[in-house]
């Protein structure tokens, strides 16, 4: 199989996406940055970029691969990592997206495969971590 791929596989990323696509992505992206901390639902986000819900999962899907509700978790898990490495408690970093610290704990576990108090304790070396 490995023999199949190197011979006939393109061997490259992602297909760019369209022209047509790179507008609305561009600012769907912006608004899911900008509001990460209090939300945005599908149809807000769809209304501000001028698309259907489903054209803008299907957006999503063609061009990040991702649906946006998993985009703006990702989004938010950023934010809760530098939140953690600045010294901040993982309850506070729960407050920047997430319903609470539980849900915090179970995506951040989910998407990296360790707890948030395993990454601030890999990240500054210590056992100190607030919660």
């Amino acid at each position: 199989m490995g023999r199949l791929f190197q011979r006939h596989g393109s061997g490259g990323g992602r297909i760019a996406e369209p022209p047509r696509d790179a507008g609305p992505l561009h600012r769907s992206l912006a608004e899911i940055h900008s509001r990460h901390v209090e939300g945005v639902s599908l149809g807000e986000l769809g209304h501000a970029v001028g698309l259907t819900p489903f054209q803008l999962i299907a957006l999503f899907r063609r061009t990040t691969g991702l649906t946006p509700h998993t985009y703006l978790t990702r989004v938010r898990l950023n934010a809760a990592c530098r939140m953690l490495t600045r010294g901040s408690s993982i309850a506070e970093a729960a407050v920047g997206g997430f319903y609470d610290q539980s849900a915090l704990t179970r995506h951040f576990k989910s998407c990296y495969g360790i707890t948030p108090r395993q990454f601030v304790q890999a990240t500054t070396g210590s056992d100190r971590c607030r919660a």
